[in-house]
């Protein structure tokens, strides 16, 4: 009998315990029904296996879209977008890959001088032209429920804090905020729709992760469509379809996430560029790897993907696994939030000499959720910097 009532007083604490956990779980935000929030393309991170170059890693490869590929408005229902997968950020084992670490000891983090290109906000007659073509999206939409929008402050480190940044519409079609956006997409022979975040770079162009435009095995994405200033399904600048679709071969080719750097060229809209109607970031390369970041997403585990979430931090820590040693932070974002900029020297509502991107959201370990890893911004990105603005 005494055996027979410890064994109820267990499973009586065991009730209790669950119950509390589930009770103290946040709910999520969500439109309609929630979208899933890891993909069925699970993308874990090792090199693909063929022989590493260095050099020709750096080198920049372009897939540029057939009409058939294209998506836009037209592809892109709200039904769609609401179904989109947020694509899982790279994943890396806690195993060392011995074979990488001997071809890349010898690699330098920081190679060639310090470049850097400002930002600006855009044609502000431009934001007025989309109030009248838009009308119905610039609506207020509900803000998330009072007390929802948590922060986590630093409760794991290495420390950061996040924050929910368009929860109200004060900054929502502001600069910079503006120039960051959900990215859309399929996979070929792949099942599904899915999203990445991505932010504008410059004339027709937008930064984003490697992984959000190739995918190893698979090829180039297909119907890539950018929804800038994106919240809550409502998106007040419309839609930019891509024509060209670029990345490194680095990531193409060898699969290391050092190189996960992609661009995505988009079409104009009524005879201007992106870049006119939202403005464009700053960039920046070759500089130290010590920096404080502001780092953008939409992340699926955080009201799922519907907004612009935001991540402060300073570099916790280089993972020289890879060669140039990737820059981590500490960050809990998950899939969805892949290709948000890293934005050095962020400074709300301002342009000039500030809000430079110097990285973008590619990978994270499966035993530390709440740290993040950008590819260092050095001779590959400014390639790609370069062949986008070409565009």
């Amino acid at each position: 009998m005494k055996t027979h009532g410890r064994i109820l007083v267990l499973i009586g604490m065991f009730v209790g315990l669950m119950a509390l956990f589930v009770v103290s779980m946040p709910t999520a935000f969500m439109r309609t029904a929630s979208p899933q929030d890891s993909s069925t393309v699970h993308l874990p991170m090792v090199m693909n296996g063929s022989a590493f170059n260095t050099a020709a890693a750096n080198k920049t490869m372009t897939h540029d879209m057939t009409v058939g590929e294209m998506g836009g408005d037209a592809f892109w229902t709200q039904a769609r977008r609401d179904a989109a997968i947020s694509m899982d950020t790279l994943e890396v084992s806690d195993q060392k890959m011995s074979d990488v670490e001997a071809a890349l000891a010898a690699e330098a983090t920081n190679a060639g001088s310090l470049i850097m290109e400002s930002g600006a906000t855009g044609d502000e007659n431009l934001t007025a032209l989309a109030h009248q073509m838009y009308a119905d999206q610039w609506t207020a939409s509900p803000a998330p429920a009072e007390g929802q929008a948590t922060l986590e402050g630093y409760n794991y480190p290495p420390p950061y804090s996040r924050y929910l940044v368009n929860g109200y519409a004060e900054s929502w079609t502001q600069y910079p905020y503006r120039t960051i956006g959900r990215i859309f997409f399929t996979i070929p022979n792949t099942a599904g729709t899915y999203a990445c975040t991505a932010s504008v770079q410059g004339g027709r162009s937008l930064w984003t992760a490697g992984h959000c435009v190739y995918t190893a095995g698979k090829g180039w994405h297909t119907n890539v469509t950018f929804y800038p200033a994106y919240r809550y399904g409502y998106t007040p600048y419309g839609s930019f379809s891509a024509f060209s679709l670029s990345s490194l071969v680095g990531w193409t080719t060898y699969g290391n996430p050092a190189y996960d750097i992609g661009v995505v060229s988009v079409s104009d809209k009524s005879g201007y560029k992106v870049s006119q109607w939202l403005g464009w970031l700053g960039s920046m390369w070759n500089s130290t790897s010590t920096r404080h970041f502001h780092t953008f997403g939409y992340p699926g585990n955080i009201y799922s993907g519907e907004f612009l979430i935001a991540c402060t931090a300073s570099t916790s820590r280089l993972d020289t696994s890879f060669s140039p040693a990737t820059v981590g932070i500490g960050c809990d974002m998950g899939g969805g939030s892949s290709g948000g900029p890293w934005i050095i020297g962020f400074q709300p509502y301002a342009s000039g000499s500030m809000n430079y991107v110097n990285g973008v959201t590619s990978y994270g370990y499966t035993s530390r959720p709440k740290e993040l890893f950008s590819p260092y911004f050095g001779a590959g990105a400014y390639e790609l910097y370069n062949l986008g603005l070409s565009k």
